[in-house]
């Protein structure tokens, strides 16, 4: 059967939030509200394909001539596939005499393409993300498992509802011809770019783990991963930090190594807080209705002062 309840934040990933019955605390559109994990922040045909054009196929290209020669090639192929995919499908569902059952079956790829990607992007990160819940990071060191990390920190980071819509919104704006149909493969090749980047690049790079022992704990959106060093105002950062929260009371940062963290304390988790949910577009989620009922009175009304998270080392 296929996959049309597509989630832009992974599942499995949402569990950590769990409470009884494995129910997770919720905020959207000003209520909270108990639910599944598998029944927030997913979206139907969130990762459809669209129908892939010669005047896109010519857009795209100087995006992918401008990245790595290894990168470029896994782009190439996946566009490549992709206007094979959507022009057989255009071609089957315009032909008379063919079932509605066959024509059916054809649109399966369009829909699952990409989901199946995810999928097997979080089946390969899985013991990777095991290994973070228990504050290890030996995977660093073996090749094949550190692609597996930074792929997966990459696609998580760019998945989302909200970086799909705000490149939307930038495709959209384009003089002569609006491209906001092409944000999820965009977004999905720029996620190939960031982690391979990460990867060879890693020796700058350290994970510090943040431990919560507070009585606040971590909280998560629907934009889980979040750049420390991020401008806010649509300008291109010119560093990375990456922060991961992992569960209330774990998080991790993705450290260049010329900086390092303050010393965890309750303003540091609530600094970190307000960055996720000023990020976040629609869902936040905490292991406490109080903490969301805080957010929810008093909504974060500027950007956060994350500067004040990280120092020179």
């Amino acid at each position: 059967m296929v996959t049309r309840r597509q989630h832009y934040v992974w599942r499995h990933y949402l569990e950590a939030w769990e409470q009884k019955k494995g129910i997770i605390n919720c905020l959207r559109d000003g209520k909270i509200f108990p639910a599944n994990p598998k029944n927030v922040m997913v979206e139907r045909d969130f990762y459809k394909l669209p129908r892939l054009t010669k005047a896109d196929v010519e857009f795209l290209e100087p995006f992918m001539q401008a990245t790595c020669p290894e990168v470029r090639e896994v782009n190439l192929n996946l566009i490549k596939t992709l206007v094979f995919l959507t022009n057989a499908n255009d071609l089957i569902q315009s032909q008379e005499g063919i079932s509605e059952a066959v024509k059916s079956d054809f649109q399966t790829p369009i829909i699952e393409t990409e989901e199946k990607l995810h999928e097997q992007i979080e089946s390969d990160a899985l013991p990777v993300l095991e290994e973070l819940r228990q504050k290890q990071t030996n995977f660093l060191y073996n090749d094949k498992e550190a692609i597996s990390f930074f792929d997966f920190i990459a696609h998580q980071y760019c998945r989302t509802k909200r970086i799909r819509e705000s490149v939307g919104e930038i495709l959209y704006s384009f003089p002569n011809r609006d491209f906001s149909h092409l944000q999820n493969l965009l977004c999905h090749c720029f996620a190939n770019s960031m982690g391979a980047n990460l990867f060879f690049h890693r020796s700058k790079f350290y994970i510090v783990f943040l431990d919560n022992t507070t009585d606040l704990g971590f909280i998560t959106g629907d934009q889980p991963i979040v750049n420390l060093m991020g401008t806010r105002n649509g300008t291109p950062p010119e560093e990375i930090a990456l922060y991961y929260p992992l569960a209330p009371d774990l998080a991790f940062i993705l450290l260049p190594k010329e900086y390092k963290p303050c010393s965890m304390n309750i303003d540091m988790v609530k600094e970190l807080n307000d960055l996720i949910m000023w990020e976040s577009k629609h869902f936040l989620v905490s292991d406490s209705t109080k903490v969301l009922e805080q957010y929810l009175n008093n909504p974060i009304s500027g950007i956060p002062p994350t500067c004040r998270i990280l120092t020179d080392s």
